[in-house]
């Protein structure tokens, strides 16, 4: 879930205007991943590394991928 979340951010942080397709399509998919996604300020991270970056965000990452385990039953 983390390697999502990072790719969302980075794919939305690219795009010009409109959402982009992939975001779009992960919204069905992946709706806890996008949800966690939503929740992070704009732009990119001002971390400079994603050691630290993952470690804010940690908690909530466990918790988003509880919530995919229940919703997919595994």
């Amino acid at each position: 879930m983390a390697a999502n979340v990072m790719f969302l951010k980075s794919v939305s942080s690219a795009a010009q205007g409109a959402e982009p397709a992939t975001l779009v399509c992960c919204r069905e998919l992946e709706p806890d991943t996008v949800g966690l996604r939503d929740s992070l300020p704009p732009g990119l991270p001002m971390a400079t590394d994603f050691e630290s970056w993952l470690a804010e965000l940690w908690p909530a990452i466990g918790d988003a991928a509880t919530v995919r385990r229940h919703r997919v039953g595994n």
